[in-house]
């Protein structure tokens, strides 16, 4: 019989109230990280409508897979970066299997110092999963050692993201209710979190 993975999503929320309704009896927690390294849980709100998004892609792939979400940004897409890091390490420490992070930075100096962070959580045998490119350029923590980093492959079946070596290529479509949203890496590396999460449920069947 599958058995529930924990999927933690970096991300602008969830809004509940615009969650498909398939999914009305699912309801995801919500999390943002204090000042002091710890975390609270938070009344589920999403300004961007991004994470919703993700969440539905989450989902959407699997009726084992809860969906625990991070709040890193607002209403600026653009996050402190010390903040996702703070929550990268408190989703680490909440004991998620996956850990969607559609989002990293091109800076080699920050990405130092998420590789660490990366390292532990992947010999505890979480898996990282991140857009492992900006603009030609790596991006943290998808490029990080350990991690699975998701290249943008539009020729990709949504649901199927495809294993290149230690990568994916996987469809950068948001799903179809979100469909305003532009395609991009982030939603490619949320399918492939979505797909590893799956597998795992279905690893006890």
């Amino acid at each position: 019989m599958p058995r529930r993975v924990v999927c933690a999503l970096l991300d602008s929320g969830v809004d509940v109230a615009r969650l498909p309704s398939r999914h009305a009896s699912r309801t995801p927690s919500m999390r943002a990280v204090d000042g002091a390294g710890g975390w609270m849980d938070v009344p589920p709100k999403d300004a961007l409508g991004h994470g919703t998004a993700d969440t539905t892609l989450l989902l959407d792939a699997s009726p084992w897979i809860d969906v625990a979400v991070w709040r890193v940004f607002d209403d600026d897409p653009r996050g402190s970066f010390d903040r996702i890091v703070s929550a990268l390490q408190a989703a680490f420490r909440s004991g998620a299997e996956i850990i969607a992070c559609p989002l990293g930075t091109p800076d080699p100096l920050l990405g130092a110092r998420i590789e660490s962070i990366v390292d532990i959580a992947t010999t505890a045998g979480t898996v990282v999963v991140a857009p492992l490119s900006f603009h030609g350029l790596p991006s943290f923590p998808g490029a990080c050692p350990g991690a699975v980093g998701v290249i943008v492959d539009p020729a990709a079946h949504d649901d199927a993201p495809l294993r290149d070596g230690h990568r994916f290529r996987a469809s950068p479509r948001p799903p179809e209710e979100f469909s305003g949203f532009p395609a991009g890496p982030s939603f490619a590396a949320v399918r492939v979190a979505a797909h590893l999460a799956r597998l795992r449920a279905e690893s006890s069947c």
